[in-house]
């Protein structure tokens, strides 16, 4: 079983390169010699929680006819366990607030006040 959130988030390059750090808190560490100047993204990973699995991915996107970028945020929380059927409603609960909760602590407060209706 599991739950699914999917969310594009639209932006303007600056500089030539995509703002990541003003809409989600993932950081990866890169060698000095690197820096986080991103030109492209596509990100990747699964992680344990209580058990079950969330795999997260970040991937810039482009709308060739709007000649609009987004970034698509994907968590996917899996439970790994058997199931009982007479929990199902105690399982889609306890998935949403899992990936409510991850939700919650990637996005910026820029980006959570964007969703509110503000411009970043």
């Amino acid at each position: 079983m599991g739950w699914r959130y999917i969310n594009i988030i639209p932006f303007v390059r600056e500089n030539d390169f995509i703002p990541l750090e003003r809409f989600l808190n993932i950081g990866i560490k890169l060698p000095n010699t690197m820096n986080e100047n991103y030109s492209n993204v596509n990100i990747g990973f699964v992680t344990k929680i209580d058990n079950n699995t969330i795999s997260t991915r970040v991937e810039s996107l482009i709308d060739t006819i709007k000649k609009q970028e987004a970034l698509l945020l994907d968590l996917d929380f899996n439970m790994t366990k058997k199931l009982d059927y007479s929990k199902i409603n105690e399982y889609l609960e306890n998935a949403h607030l899992k990936t409510r909760e991850l939700f919650e602590q990637i996005i910026t407060n820029d980006y959570r006040n964007y969703l509110k209706g503000d411009k970043i």
